[in-house]
């Protein structure tokens, strides 16, 4: 059996690991840069869902929130009918007034995609590359590393 020894081996290995523990790093910018674009074009009629959108951390990740409503407005949805279950008719308030229906046929909502949009363009727009140039660069405890660029 043939054996493989690489030399420089552990500087290999601590390099490879700090570009690993740089992800959250890149994830953050990434989420920073997309929560700006995103609630920059997010569409208006009160500026609440603008106002939540916001990058966050969740489980050991970085990632933009926001309303729950914004996905919807993103990705539209389809027209469906609205039928009572338990009654014979529904009860709801419109324009101040109490309606009494069997049914309400709610048309579609269109798609406005500014969440998929905007977060992709972060993304290409990201200096990632840069990033993990940088955690390459960057010294371990042993100080052996020597520098790269593009």
């Amino acid at each position: 059996m043939a054996s493989v020894r690489i030399k420089g081996g552990p500087e290999l290995k601590a390099r490879l690991a700090a570009i690993v523990g740089s992800k959250l790093d890149i994830e953050r910018a990434w989420a920073q840069d997309a929560s700006k674009r995103i609630a920059g074009d997010a569409p208006r009629r009160t500026g609440r869902l603008a106002g939540s959108i916001h990058p966050d951390e969740a489980k050991g990740k970085a990632v933009v929130k926001g309303a729950w409503y914004g996905v919807i407005l993103d990705r539209g949805t389809k027209a469906y009918t609205i039928e009572p279950k338990k009654a014979q008719t529904l009860r709801f308030q419109y324009r101040g007034r109490t309606v009494f229906a069997k049914k309400v046929h709610r048309r579609r909502l269109r798609r406005r995609p500014f969440i998929t949009a905007n977060a992709q363009a972060a993304l290409q727009a990201a200096p990632i590359a840069d990033q993990i140039i940088r955690a390459w660069n960057r010294k371990s405890s042993r100080g052996r590393f020597s520098r790269l660029s593009l």
